[in-house]
This record gives C-alpha cells, structure tokens and sequence, in this order.
C-alpha cells in the first residue's frame, strides 16, 4: 500500500471536499477525534490511534465492534495525536494526504505544518482544507490547479535558487539565497500546470483554491 490518508482532529463542517480528494484505495489512519471524521464520512478507518480524549465515545464504541480496524491506545504525552498517526507510516509510503489538521488554534496549525519536516521525503505529505493545500518542499515540485489559483512560497531554510514555471511573478528577479522572512506571498497561476523548482533548503508551499 502506498498511499496513505489521514485525518486528525480538528473539526470538518463540510466534507464533500474530502470525497473529491480523498484516494479510494488508500489506507486510512484516524489520530483520535479524527474518527468523528470518518464517522461523518461513512468511511472505515483501518487503524485508529491516540489517547482518545476527544474521540465521541458512540464513534469509539460503534468502530470497536469492527474486527477489521485496528484501534491502539496510545497515552504518550510527548507527542501529539498527529504524529501518533504520522509515525505508522512507512518510509516508502508515496503520497499522505491529511485532513483536519489545519484548523482551530494557530499554534496547532503551524505544529502540524512543521513537523513534517521531521520525516523522511516531507514532500510526500499534503494538509488540506476546503481551501488550501500545503506542503513542504525540499526539491522541484509540479502541481496542476486553476488559472487565478493564489500560490505561497514560503523559506523555512536557506534556499540557494528558486525559479517558478506557470506563475504571474517570478522568484528569480531578485538573487538568492531566499531566507526565513522572504515573503513569496500572492503569486497567481497563469496557466493550470506549473512548476516550483528549488536548490537547498526548505519551504511551506501553499495552494490556495478559489472558490467558485
């Protein structure tokens, strides 16, 4: 099995964007509250984990009666419910998609988005909202979207050249190094593939989808 989704626990009012993104043949992981998800879903999870203080205790009792799923309590509280989930997954996984876990505090948020860099190929790993769709890319990325689609760039560590294929501004006017603070905010796709090509370093990628 290579492709994995996860959904952690911040809540998810409106899940048809889940259904469009979601991979019919990936295995699903629930860190803890993210089975009310799956619940509200209708989907099975294979495992669910955590410390399961914010799980509805009818979701945890009626996925308790499966045989198929996989449920581990797990009450270490030097990690979160998320990298719980995350750390079952394997090295040569080839795309996580992760849901819930972009919304509610903000310090949850930038947590959730930094601590992908502590696994093995963090590009691998997508965190989506209705809106937004964000990794973490530490190589040249190809992406495909809409034409009006708003792009962010944002250095986490030095990078040595940046250059933008299928965006309205581009990254190489200025010389490199691109650092913490430079601000690769509100590009716009130009057409509906494009390119995000980087030597050393990391940065956040974000994805924003206009609704329309």
């Amino acid at each position: 099995m290579t492709y994995y989704t996860i959904f952690a626990g911040s809540p998810v009012h409106d899940t048809d964007y889940i259904k469009a993104l979601m991979r019919p043949d990936s295995q699903l992981i629930c860190a803890d509250s993210g089975a009310n998800i799956a619940f509200q879903l209708g989907a099975q999870p294979d495992v669910i984990i955590g410390d399961f203080d914010s799980i509805k205790p009818e979701i945890l009792s009626h996925y308790q009666g499966n045989p198929d799923i996989t449920i581990t309590p797990m009450d270490d509280q030097s990690t979160t419910d998320l990298q719980k989930a995350l750390n079952l997954i394997p090295h040569d996984a080839k795309e996580i998609a992760i849901f819930g876990a972009l919304g509610g505090r903000m310090d949850h948020v930038f947590a959730n988005i930094l601590l992908l860099e502590q696994y093995p190929a963090p590009m691998r790993f997508a965190l989506h909202d209705e809106h937004h769709s964000i990794r973490i890319l530490t190589e040249d990325f190809s992406f495909n979207g809409q034409i009006g689609d708003k792009i962010g760039v944002l250095p986490i560590r030095p990078i040595d050249q940046l250059k933008y294929e299928g965006l309205q501004y581009p990254a190489d006017a200025i010389d490199g190094p691109y650092t913490l603070g430079w601000l690769g905010t509100s590009n716009v796709m130009s057409a509906p593939s494009a390119k995000i090509s980087i030597t050393g370093g990391a940065a956040i990628f974000i994805h924003y989808k206009d609704a329309r």
